[in-house]
């Protein structure tokens, strides 16, 4: 019976890893690789906007983010959030913007720099068509 329990306590937290987030109505599961890039991106994110005023966090750039490429944009921000950076291009708001920005750095204040960033390139259907790390000085 307890081997029964287990298996099947296994088997629903695999369940769960395989889809989007709790919420996600209407959008469309997402499969492990890319739902495990998320968790390691949103868990990185939250490293950098929890950090403390004094310290400095510099992360993410050891996440491959190939498997952004082809997600919708509207997918990524709701995974994410909404993008630190964008580039406003004829005055367009960022949920429609070609480029988004995602800082994975955090510096103490007072102090001069960057650090990484995430770079996407959405194409005209708003897919990612480029995810690439950058680094900021």
């Amino acid at each position: 019976m307890l081997a029964l329990t287990a298996v099947a306590v296994l088997t629903a937290s695999c369940a769960t890893s395989e889809t989007s987030q709790p919420g996600s109505e209407g959008m469309p599961s997402l499969d492990s690789s890319l739902g495990r890039t998320f968790t390691l991106l949103r868990t990185d994110r939250t490293r950098v906007k929890s950090a403390q005023p004094d310290q400095h966090v510099d992360t993410g750039r050891q996440i491959n983010v190939d498997e952004l490429l082809g997600v919708e944009r509207a997918i990524i921000q709701k995974e994410l959030g909404p993008p630190d950076q964008c580039d406003l291009l004829g005055n367009a708001p960022c949920p429609v913007a070609k480029h988004w920005y995602y800082d994975f750095y955090h510096l103490p204040e007072g102090s001069a720099g960057g650090g990484s960033a995430l770079s996407l390139t959405f194409d005209d259907a708003g897919r990612c068509a480029v995810a690439t790390w950058m680094q900021f000085k």
